[in-house]
């Protein structure tokens, strides 16, 4: 039997009418969601950051109310100050079957975004985020982060939360 605080720990959606669609870096959220009073909001639908929110929603359900200001999802794992790495997949920066194969094989930086301004509400300003990755020898890392649109993500994220 899992533990209620392991058990907790694990959420899982399936959306059958997802659909990533044509987003654009830095990948901002296209709606205002009370707790993200910094963020830029886009223009443009970005479905993939109301699904990472709702997950965050789900997997933090008995621990506040995600209509307000308060809600911050990752804040009982990650306090000011704090270093935070985090592990994409950014292995390779070409597919032999093109970008669709290559969305299969590389984290999107629309996930990736989504999580970093979670990340950066929980630091307050204070601490600093890593992005760690050891991909294969011949990637080339600069062009999957240009690939991803990371570069750009990053660079929202730091003037955005100061961190």
């Amino acid at each position: 039997m899992i533990s209620r605080d392991a058990a907790r720990r694990v959420v899982v959606q399936v959306d059958s009418a997802y659909e990533r669609g044509q987003l654009a870096a830095p990948y901002r959220p296209s709606r205002r969601y009370p707790e993200l009073a910094p963020v830029v909001v886009s223009g443009a639908t970005n479905s993939t950051y109301d699904a990472i929110r709702n997950l965050l929603r789900m997997w933090n359900a008995e621990d506040g109310d995600y209509q307000n200001t308060g809600f911050s999802p990752l804040s009982m794992h990650i306090e000011p100050g704090m270093r935070v790495a985090i592990k994409p997949n950014l292995v390779v920066h070409t597919h032999p079957d093109g970008d669709a194969a290559m969305r299969g094989t590389v984290t999107d930086a629309a996930v990736l975004r989504a999580i970093l301004d979670y990340v950066g509400l929980a630091l307050r300003g204070s601490g600093t985020i890593t992005i760690a990755e050891s991909p294969i020898r011949e990637t080339d890392f600069d062009a999957v982060v240009r690939w991803t649109g990371l570069d750009r993500v990053l660079d929202d994220i730091a003037s955005t939360w100061g961190i």
